[in-house]
């Protein structure tokens, strides 16, 4: 899963997993707060 920031030209990358580890997308909130702590940067 990757974050594109198209203003500063920079694809961010944000979780490798697999569907061995997750049977799915990983849940929202995770995502959310872990959105939130890479744009704090």
């Amino acid at each position: 899963m990757y974050l594109i920031n198209d203003g500063k030209l920079l694809i961010y990358l944000l979780w490798i997993y697999t569907h061995e580890e997750l049977k799915g997308r990983p849940d929202d909130k995770d995502i959310k707060s872990l959105i939130d702590s890479i744009l704090e940067v």
